[in-house]
């Protein structure tokens, strides 16, 4: 029986037993049917020498290996040539214990093996738990799908990646299966529709061990664009965050533009989410399953960006594809096109474009046939487009054809309200991205990001939460890890005003006889709020509703040593 595991796994019990045995000793390994599998002797044996009638070889009783719920899988036996005595009993157990133990290791290690290659062939997400609903084994296609390495989600409850409020414990408390339910979780990376199945796995006694989580993804919907694709639209308006009055009114008005097919203009800073916007609309139009291509009309030379439009015909120019090749307008047919940073288009091919807008037909480069073409323009800019035609580097008949919709995506600083939301959901992605245990910002970085401008909108806030994740070595985020520019600006901010009186009323003020001067105010006003605060300068600064450096600086600057109010 050479393949049978059991001979490879007891050879080195074998050979260690037959240095601790006496001398003539053989060790046995059997399979359940007593055959040998392999044997050792710590001397030569002759056939005859254990076989004949009058050899001196006494046969002990063989010890059964066992494995998995008991089950005898083989035995160890001993032929001795003199009593076996309790210790020689006693290796003998302890040997045939270790080989039964590492026979179940290895006869695991094999299941989870074949296990791991069986959930890496199938094409959905896939979560193994245990009973306790916690994850015990994943796969490749349910990582991408939720964006996490397997090594984050081992050991943790499903509803820390899905937040289906206890579903699954449900299901699992009641015995219940169910298959491909349609079903919508809230993830790191925001809202995704599945079709769920579910698989109790049963164990002994007619129990059950734990269940197989089978997610099929019907589309990604992430909240915050990491990648750029060029054909799908993965963004929806519900993974749009605010509640400010300005976010909810771009998006009211998009969804009205979405549901016709007239051309929409988004105007908008720099990392305001104008792709995000024109993904959403795109899912919310009658031209959601089909084509949904981005273009960044400031990222291609002159004769690039033509070509990349229009598309041209084999040996059009020199370096052209032999077989041509389709442009987006083709290659968006019946969907969407999104020309970002439309102001950065050169005028020339301005004129193409509004003969698309007109004719609803284009013509690739090097040929003279007209291909019609059914597609919604969805463009964006940053810039000034007005101005841009007062300086005739953009054309009006243009941008009145562009802007029959025209929605104004609000920048960070508008849309203060919404500032934190951003900033928590940041907080918990990377989180579970970096493995980090921090959850909130600390006050004064509260107060920080709430005045600061954002000039690079919410692009820059996520970049500022990831860096100060990996800089924090506390459970919050601190001024510490926020950049230097960024605590200058505030600074500044707060040295150009009293800001200390800036909080207090006009009325409180003029109680203070004696005083004609607002730093004198002020300096009486800091040192009235430490003596309420008996010194504390977390609570100082709260209360007068500057942050702990710009109290500190003032404290500095007046001469005011917060130590004599302690206690007082």
């Amino acid at each position: 029986m050479p393949n049978n595991p059991l001979s490879k796994i007891a050879a080195p019990y074998v050979e260690m037993l037959k240095q601790l045995l006496p001398e003539k000793s053989i060790v046995l390994i059997q399979d359940q049917e007593g055959s040998i599998l392999n044997g050792k002797t710590n001397t030569k044996l002759s056939k005859n020498d254990f076989l004949q009638s009058n050899s001196d070889y006494k046969l002990y009783q063989s010890t059964p290996i066992l494995g998995e719920n008991d089950e005898t899988i083989g035995y160890i036996t001993l032929i001795s040539p003199t009593d076996i005595d309790e210790k020689q009993n006693l290796l003998l157990e302890l040997a045939s214990g270790s080989i039964g133990r590492e026979y179940i290791s290895n006869t695991i290690s094999q299941l989870n093996h074949k296990l791991y290659a069986t959930l890496e062939s199938i094409p959905v997400g896939v979560f193994v738990v245990d009973d306790k609903m916690h994850v015990t084994m994943t796969n490749a296609a349910i990582q991408k799908l939720l964006g996490i390495k397997e090594e984050l989600m081992i050991g943790k409850h499903v509803d820390f990646f899905l937040n289906t409020n206890g579903f699954f414990d449900k299901l699992f408390k009641n015995k219940t299966n169910i298959y491909d339910k349609d079903m919508v979780f809230r993830t790191l990376k925001g809202k995704i529709t599945c079709g769920v199945s579910t698989t109790l796995i049963e164990g002994t006694d007619f129990d059950f061990q734990g269940m197989i989580i089978k997610l099929k993804s019907t589309k990604y919907m992430y909240r915050f664009l990491d990648t750029t694709k060029d054909t799908t639209a993965d963004y929806r308006f519900e993974n749009i965050i605010g509640e400010s009055k300005e976010i909810k009114k771009a998006i009211r008005i998009s969804k009205i533009a979405a549901e016709s097919d007239s051309s929409i203009l988004l105007i908008g800073d720099t990392g305001t989410g104008k792709e995000l916007f024109a993904q959403a609309i795109h899912n919310h139009s009658r031209r959601k399953d089909k084509p949904f291509i981005a273009v960044n009309c400031g990222a291609f030379p002159r004769g690039l960006i033509e070509s990349e439009l229009f598309g041209y015909e084999g040996g059009a120019f020199t370096g052209a594809k032999k077989e041509g090749q389709l442009g987006k307008f083709e290659l968006a047919e019946g969907g969407t096109l999104f020309l970002d940073e439309i102001a950065e288009m050169p005028v020339d091919l301005q004129v193409s474009l509004l003969r698309v807008l007109q004719n609803k037909e284009i013509v690739r480069i090097g040929s003279n046939r007209i291909v019609k073409v059914d597609v919604r323009i969805i463009a964006a800019t940053n810039k000034d487009v007005e101005a841009a035609i007062m300086n005739n580097t953009f054309r009006s008949d243009l941008y009145y054809r562009l802007n029959v919709f025209s929605i104004n995506i609000p920048p960070l600083c508008k849309r203060k309200e919404d500032i934190l939301l951003l900033a928590d959901f940041f907080i918990e992605k990377y989180a579970y991205y970096l493995d980090k245990k921090i959850k909130v910002l600390d006050d004064e970085v509260k107060t920080i990001f709430i005045n600061y401008k954002w000039p690079g909108n919410v692009r820059e806030l996520e970049n500022t939460i990831e860096r100060a994740m990996y800089l924090s070595k506390n459970d919050k985020i601190s001024v510490d890890d926020l950049p230097e520019y960024m605590i200058n600006a505030y600074n500044k901010m707060s040295d150009a005003v009293y800001p200390a009186v800036n909080h207090i009323s006009e009325s409180s003020i003029s109680n203070i006889s004696g005083l004609d001067k607002l730093a004198d105010a002020e300096k009486r006003i800091i040192i009235d709020t430490l003596k309420e605060c008996q010194g504390n300068i977390t609570k100082a600064a709260q209360s007068i509703g500057i942050s702990r450096r710009a109290l500190y600086r003032r404290l500095e600057k007046y001469n005011i040593y917060s130590e004599i109010y302690k206690n007082s």
